[in-house]
């Protein structure tokens, strides 16, 4: 069975190319961290290939952003919890249904959300736990935590060690200034001139205060400036609705 998640396609009309910008990304300059400092996250696989990250919502419940999991077949889906290696360790689960946000497009890029239902729930431990989904939008210039599988600025080869990196929360102006006219309101960016986020760290949570405030979504080309990320806070409702649907 292939994924519930439909794109939503109509005429662009933008006049920007969409390949100026990047849709996978990897972590750039962060720091190896333990699966206890961050016990939510996990690797989403396709045929047993790494391709983006998520945050466990519940015992059977997964979040990730919809592009990477969309036209996706279900039962090549897997994900891995409970380890600081995207391809061993930890608990390895397959994915029983997907369903991406009804608003989802990928050339406007918005509604960049996910939730997926486990076969089986997750057995929680120290090394595995659900995180809290935030209320509020995280305030500009406040400093929050991204998580992924990344790779150093002087090494080219992916880190499969998961690290963790500080970026600052953007105005929406600023935002705008850099990706108008495709950002919109249910996003935010980030920033950190050392470290940032780069091919592979779709899906990845933004963490701010023990909550998820964000899911990567997508960036510059090259890496540079900001990263883009969905406003968990914006898409509670659409969480609980998802949540009701796949139950």
């Amino acid at each position: 069975m292939y994924s519930k998640c439909l794109a939503l396609l109509f005429l662009n009309i933008l006049t920007i190319s969409v390949d100026s910008y990047y849709v996978d990304n990897r972590i750039i300059g962060g720091q190896d961290v333990t699966i206890d400092e961050a016990p939510w996250q996990i690797a989403l696989l396709l045929n047993n290939e790494f391709i983006c990250g998520g945050s466990i919502y519940s015992e059977l419940f997964v979040i990730t952003a919809a592009h990477c999991v969309v036209e996706k077949p279900e039962q090549q889906l897997q994900i891995r919890a409970g380890s600081i290696n995207y391809n061993e360790g930890g608990s390895l689960m397959s994915i029983a249904k997907t369903l991406c946000h009804e608003d989802y497009n990928s050339t406007r890029k918005i509604h960049d959300i996910a939730m997926l239902l486990l076969k089986k729930p997750l057995e929680l431990s120290a090394r595995i736990q659900p995180i809290p989904m935030a209320e509020k939008s995280p305030d500009p210039w406040s400093w929050a935590t991204i998580t992924g599988w990344g790779r150093s600025s002087n090494n080219l080869n992916p880190s499969t060690i998961l690290q963790v990196a500080q970026l600052q929360v953007l105005s929406h102006f600023w935002c705008l200034l850099e990706y108008f006219p495709v950002i919109f309101d249910d996003k935010f960016c980030a920033y950190n001139a050392y470290s940032q986020a780069c091919q592979g760290d779709s899906g990845n949570p933004l963490v701010l205060d023990g909550k998820l405030v964000g899911i990567v979504s997508f960036g510059q080309q090259n890496c540079g400036g900001s990263s883009v990320y969905v406003d968990v806070a914006k898409m509670r409702q659409w969480i609980e609705k998802a949540v009701k649907i796949l139950s």
